[in-house]
């Protein structure tokens, strides 16, 4: 199935809307009781992207795949520093490559921006989420007790350099990213961290997953 990527318009609101409600079922089951599954209304997530589409401090990117919308990021500014606001893929389309594409996406639109680094919050007990911007070159520099959502604990991860993540939209050679990680002393991704989450690393470094 070929995914297509592209900056969002007014009128994949309600696409993008849908595909938010559906991820949040399928990210927080099993992650807090059924009682609190209940995601908001679809008004409430209409407003959020409406709000965001007409905000030109906010930008917007949506994967499609056979006409659907199948994931979102929406990246801006919070305090002159440069945010990731959400990022979504639905679970069916996850461990394809969706994710760092759009992550790479949303790093180019800030560096674009005169933004250099970037971060965002993400809940604590989303694991699955953790250890994918971990494998992308996410650092955790903070922690909120009762900040997330739900009021859950969360934890804050920044990349200092948007070069770390603009390299998943192929906008960086592979080779800079190898001298990156090498000048920080950091490894080579490793077979534990490839199988732990497969989303983060395409076939090879050269070719990025694109369908």
């Amino acid at each position: 199935m070929r995914v297509h990527y592209r900056p969002a318009i007014a009128t994949d609101t309600a696409g993008i809307a849908a595909a938010h409600a559906a991820a949040h079922r399928e990210t927080w089951r099993g992650l807090v009781e059924d009682r609190d599954l209940r995601p908001g209304s679809s008004g409430d997530y209409l407003a959020c992207w409406t709000q965001r589409l007409s905000d030109a401090s906010v930008s917007v990117f949506v994967a499609e795949a056979d006409g659907q919308i199948i994931g979102a990021g929406a990246c801006g500014a919070v305090d002159g520093e440069g945010v990731i606001l959400d990022i979504l893929v639905l679970k069916s389309m996850q461990c394809r490559g969706v994710g760092t594409r759009l992550m790479g996406l949303m790093a180019c639109d800030l560096k674009a921006r005169g933004h250099g680094s970037v971060s965002l919050w993400a809940p604590e007990r989303n694991v699955v989420a953790i250890v994918f911007f971990r494998a992308i070159g996410g650092d955790i520099v903070d922690a909120a007790p009762t900040g997330g959502c739900k009021g859950l604990p969360a934890l804050r991860l920044r990349w200092e350099s948007l070069d770390d993540l603009a390299f998943w939209n192929g906008s960086v050679s592979p080779s800079h990213r190898a001298q990156t990680r090498r000048a920080r002393g950091e490894q080579s991704p490793s077979a534990a961290e490839r199988t732990a989450c497969p989303d983060a690393f395409p076939p090879t470094s050269a070719a990025l997953r694109r369908d």
